[in-house]
């Protein structure tokens, strides 16, 4: 399901015109436009986690220590915002949803199930891009966007599904905030997980975490009995 939805979105991402890229710069996710089209290597992502010090925070690489960093989460967003959003509970997130997405009560309800979003929901009712000129459609269309950037590339749920918390990560970058802490933190929560076996999904951004190897000293990640090398 993951696979289908990203590809849905990356479909979605290559139809938005330069304008439209532009009008989206605010939320402070445009560098998920390329970053999402790089597949997500499993095998090697779980070869790095057998790597993983969840004391340190960080990977056992060749007698060395290799931690992600806020920096490193912050260079690969192309971000320079210093104001984090914050957890905080809430409550009435349909009607938040309602109002982001210009959809009716009973609509909002329905994309809201159990505590998670429908994402799939999410992009077939907003990925066509109608009629540009419509200001209000395309600002609903940009918050929609966003929930579901969010949901497949950076903070993804270690059990599946989108949280609803989401929706308050939304207003957060609407507002010029980051949730670059935020994903990180959530990265790092889901790799002390898989390395302890409570979990066989990544939280957070497996996204950034792959993308990120490349840019650091070490080019090896060892698992057991194997090397695997990031050309």
């Amino acid at each position: 399901m993951e696979a289908f939805l990203a590809e849905n979105i990356t479909t979605w991402i290559s139809s938005l015109d330069g304008s439209e890229k532009l009008n989206f710069r605010g939320f402070g996710l445009n560098a998920l436009f390329m970053l999402s089209r790089t597949p997500l290597q499993l095998p090697f992502l779980h070869a790095a986690a057998r790597c993983w010090n969840p004391v340190t925070q960080g990977f056992s690489v060749g007698g060395q220590e290799m931690c992600p960093t806020f920096e490193d989460f912050q260079a690969l967003m192309e971000s320079a915002c210093s104001v984090v959003i914050l957890p905080q509970l809430r409550c009435g997130y349909a009607q938040a949803l309602g109002r982001m997405c210009g959809l009716t009560a009973h609509d909002a309800r329905s994309l809201i199930c159990s505590g998670e979003l429908d994402i799939l929901g999410l992009i077939q009712r907003f990925s066509d891009a109608g009629d540009r000129s419509n200001h209000y459609w395309q600002g609903f269309r940009q918050h929609a966007l966003c929930l579901c950037l969010l949901s497949l590339f950076l903070l993804s749920s270690g059990f599946g599904g989108a949280s609803i918390r989401l929706i308050e990560v939304a207003q957060g970058l609407r507002e010029g905030k980051s949730c670059i802490a935020m994903t990180l933190a959530e990265t790092l929560m889901g790799l002390d997980s898989v390395y302890r076996r409570e979990a066989t999904r990544f939280a957070g951004s497996p996204l950034l975490l792959q993308v990120m190897f490349p840019t650091r000293p070490h080019t090896y990640i060892c698992s057991h009995h194997s090397t695997l090398r990031l050309d």
